[in-house]
C-alpha cells in the first residue's frame, strides 16, 4: 500500500510559483484563520524590517499601528464571513503599516481569502505608496504655487500654446480686458479684440512668432483698457521649455506703461525739467550713434566730470580719457558684450575728474537694433554714486567698530569674571570654615547660620560669574573643543548622580535613560557634561515638587543625542525661539521666583554649536518639555568609536 502521509515533492509549476512569490516586488504576507503569519516573503522583510523566521507564527496585527488594530480585527471578521474573496485597502483611503522600528508607512493593500477545504487562510499583498503620496502632494503644492504666482502677479499674464492660441489669463488681465475674455479661448493671441488696430495686431504677432521659435519676443502695443480708454502695454512673450528642451507653451506678460509713456512725453517736452532732475540725481544720459560713431551726452555728465557743459566736444575717446586707467578695459568689455549678446550692461567704475578727484559712477547701457538685428544705436546713463559708496564704506567701518567694541566688552567681562573668582573662592572657603566651626565653637549659633548664608550666596554668585566667563570665552573664541573618546552612558549616569541630592530635596524623581549597546563617541566630554548639567539643573529648578526629570542619551544612525525631559510647567510657544538668548527669562513670574540670570541655556547652545551640533526644544506646557543637543557623525554605523580624522 502506498504511504500517502509522505509529502509529495513540489511540482515544477509550484516551485516556479514559490520563486515568483519570494522575489516579488510587493510584500506578500499569508496568515491562518487565527490571523497568525504563515508566510513572509523577501519584499515583506524589506518593507516591515522583520526577518521571516522571527515573524512567522506571530499575530499579523504586529504589522499594524496599535490604534488601527481594533478596527482591522473587526473588518477582517466581516471579510471572513463575507461572500467576497478579495478586499482592497489603500487608494483613496489611507492605510498604514507599522515597521519593526515603530515607523508608520502608508500602504496600498489587497487581501485574498483562500476558501479551499480546511482551515481558512488569508493572503495580503502590500505596496509602500510613500513616494506616490509625496509625488501627489508635491504636484498639488506646485499647482498651488503656480496659481498663487499666476493670479498674484501685478502684471497682465496670459498662457498660450505653441501656436500662439490663448489658453488662460490671470486675474489681473481678466479685470483689465473684462470677463468676455473667455469668449476668446482658443483664438490666436494677436487676433483677440482688445488690441487697438492692425499695427498692434502685427506687433503682437511678431512677438509671439519670435517666442514660438525659441526667442523672447517683445513689443510696445496699444490696447483697449477699462472704460474704453486706450493704454500702452509693454508686452513680452517668453517660451517655456520642457525637460527635453522642447517648447511646451508660451507666457505673455504685459505691463501697463501708459503713465510711463506720458511721463516720458512730458520729459521730452521739457528739457529744463530733465536737466534739473538729472542734477538732483547726479544722473546723466548719453546716446551713441553706432553707424556714425557719434557720442552725445547730457549736461549732467559734464558736471560729473567736473567740467562746464559744452566746454569740449563729446566723443568716445573724450569720455574714455576720464575713465580710471585700471577700469577702461572692463568698461570696453561690458559694451562689447552688450553689442554681441543684445543685453543691457551695468557696471560700476571710476572716473578721474578735471580737478583730479576720483569719483565712482554706475553706468548702464542698452543696444537698439534695426529690423535686421544690426545694432544701430546705444543709449545709457552715468550716475555719480561716490557719496553712496562712501556711506556704505562708513557703515561697514562702523559695523567693524561695533564688532570690535563687542569683542572688547567680552574681553572685559572675561577679565572681570576671572578677577572676581579669586576673592569669591576665599569668601566661600572661609565662610564654610566658620560654618563648620573649624577654629572652635561659636558662642552665638545664629552666626553659624549667617556663615551659611554667606557661603550659599557666594556659591550662587560664583556660578553666575562662571556662566558669564563661559559665554565671554566662547564669544572671544577662547574655548576650543578637545576631542576624545568617552562613554555617553557613563556621562549621563554621572550627571544624574551629581544632581540626585538636589532633586531629592525637591522630591523630584530624577532618572537616567541610556542607549543600547557598547557605544562611544568622539566629542569634548567636559563641554557635554556642562550641557547636561545645565539642562538638568534648569529642569529641576522649574519642575514642581513631586515632578519627574529624565536625563538621557540615544543614538540615531551616526548621531548622538543628549536630552533632558521634564513634566514641569513648560515653556510658552511664543517664548521658545528666545530661550537660548543671553539673560532671557521665559516668564516674568519665574524670573522673580527662581534664581539665575538666564545664561544656562545660552551656554548649552554655544557649547553644542562649538562641537558642530544643534539644539532643539519642544514643550507642551504642563505635560512635557524636552531639550536636546544633537551631535552629528560622532559614532560609526556599528556604534564603535568614530575616527578622529573625520572630525
Amino acid at each position: 500500500m502506498k504511504d500517502c502521509s509522505q509529502k509529495q515533492p513540489p511540482t515544477r509549476e509550484t516551485r516556479q510559483l514559490l520563486e515568483i512569490v519570494a522575489n516579488a516586488h510587493d510584500a506578500i504576507v499569508s496568515a491562518d484563520e487565527r490571523f497568525r503569519i504563515t508566510h513572509f516573503n523577501q519584499a515583506a522583510e524589506r518593507l516591515f524590517g522583520y526577518d521571516s523566521q522571527e515573524i512567522v507564527g506571530k499575530p499579523i496585527n504586529l504589522l499594524l499601528p496599535e490604534e488601527d488594530r481594533g478596527i482591522h480585527a473587526k473588518l477582517m471578521s466581516q471579510f471572513s464571513a463575507d461572500k467576497e474573496r478579495k478586499y482592497g485597502m489603500g487608494g483613496l483611503r489611507s492605510v498604514h503599516g507599522r515597521t519593526k522600528d515603530g515607523r508608520q508607512i502608508p500602504l496600498e493593500i489587497s487581501i485574498f481569502r483562500h476558501d479551499e477545504p480546511g482551515p481558512r487562510r488569508f493572503t495580503a499583498i502590500a505596496r509602500d505608496i510613500s513616494d506616490q503620496i509625496a509625488a501627489q502632494e508635491s504636484l498639488r503644492e506646485s499647482e498651488r504655487k503656480f496659481r498663487a504666482i499666476f493670479n498674484g502677479s501685478y502684471h497682465l499674464v496670459a498662457l498660450l500654446d505653441t501656436e500662439g492660441r490663448l489658453l488662460k489669463i490671470n486675474n489681473r488681465a481678466r479685470s483689465f480686458v473684462g470677463q468676455q475674455a473667455q469668449e476668446n479661448w482658443g483664438e490666436t493671441f494677436w487676433s483677440c479684440p482688445w488690441w487697438l488696430d492692425e499695427t498692434d495686431f502685427a506687433r503682437v504677432n511678431e512677438a509671439v512668432v519670435a517666442a514660438s521659435k525659441g526667442r523672447s519676443g517683445r513689443a510696445v502695443v496699444r490696447a483697449h483698457g477699462r472704460k474704453g480708454r486706450s493704454v500702452h502695454v509693454d508686452l513680452s512673450v517668453t517660451p517655456i521649455t520642457g525637460s527635453k528642451g522642447e517648447i511646451s507653451f508660451l507666457v505673455a506678460e504685459g505691463r501697463d506703461i501708459t503713465r510711463l509713456m506720458e511721463m516720458n512725453e512730458a520729459l521730452r517736452k521739457s528739457e529744463a525739467s530733465l536737466a534739473q532732475a538729472q542734477r538732483i540725481a547726479k544722473l546723466g544720459n548719453w546716446d551713441w550713434d553706432i553707424e556714425k560713431d557719434v557720442l552725445r551726452w547730457s549736461d549732467e555728465i559734464f558736471r560729473i566730470l567736473g567740467a562746464e557743459p559744452g566746454s569740449f566736444g563729446t566723443s568716445r575717446d573724450a569720455f574714455t580719457a576720464f575713465v580710471h586707467p585700471d577700469d577702461r578695459e572692463a568698461l570696453r568689455a561690458a559694451a562689447r558684450a552688450a553689442l554681441r549678446n543684445d543685453e543691457p550692461f551695468s557696471i560700476v567704475h571710476r572716473l578721474i575728474a578735471l580737478d583730479g578727484r576720483e569719483k565712482i559712477v554706475h553706468e548702464r547701457g542698452e543696444v537698439i537694433r534695426n529690423d535686421s538685428g544690426q545694432p544701430i544705436f546705444m543709449s545709457g546713463t552715468v550716475q555719480d554714486v561716490t557719496e553712496t559708496r562712501h556711506r556704505e564704506r562708513e557703515l561697514a567701518e562702523a559695523k567693524e567698530r561695533a564688532e570690535a567694541a563687542n569683542r572688547a566688552k567680552s574681553q572685559f567681562l572675561a577679565t572681570m569674571s576671572h578677577e572676581l573668582r579669586t576673592p569669591l573662592n576665599a569668601i566661600i572657603g572661609f565662610s564654610e570654615l566658620i560654618e563648620a566651626q573649624s577654629a572652635g565653637p561659636i558662642a552665638q549659633p545664629q552666626y553659624v547660620q549667617y556663615a551659611n548664608y554667606v557661603s550659599e550666596s557666594g556659591r550662587h554668585l560664583l556660578s553666575v560669574i562662571n556662566d558669564i566667563l563661559d559665554v565671554s570665552r566662547v564669544e572671544l573664541g577662547a574655548i576650543e573643543p578637545h576631542w576624545d573618546y568617552f562613554d555617553p552612558n557613563a556621562l549621563v549616569e554621572m550627571v544624574v548622580h551629581m544632581l540626585s541630592h538636589r532633586a531629592q530635596s525637591k522630591e523630584i524623581e530624577l532618572s537616567a535613560t541610556l542607549t543600547d549597546g557598547d557605544v562611544e563617541v568622539v566629542l569634548d566630554e567636559r563641554l557635554c557634561r556642562q550641557i547636561l548639567i545645565n539642562l538638568a539643573n534648569n529642569a529641576i529648578k522649574f519642575c514642581h515638587t513631586g515632578g519627574a526629570v529624565e536625563v538621557g542619551v540615544r543614538t540615531e544612525g551616526r548621531d548622538a543625542v543628549f536630552y533632558v525631559n521634564d513634566n514641569g510647567p513648560g515653556i510658552a510657544q511664543e517664548c521658545l525661539e528666545n530661550i537660548f538668548q543671553p539673560f532671557y527669562q521665559a516668564e516674568e513670574e519665574y524670573a522673580r521666583r527662581h534664581e539665575g540670570v538666564g545664561l544656562g541655556l545660552t551656554i548649552v547652545k554655544k557649547f553644542t554649536e562649538l562641537q558642530g551640533g544643534a539644539v532643539s526644544v519642544t514643550s507642551e506646557p504642563g505635560v512635557l518639555t524636552s531639550i536636546s543637543a544633537r551631535f552629528f557623525d560622532c559614532i560609526d554605523e556599528r556604534g564603535c568609536l568614530a575616527s578622529s580624522s573625520s572630525r
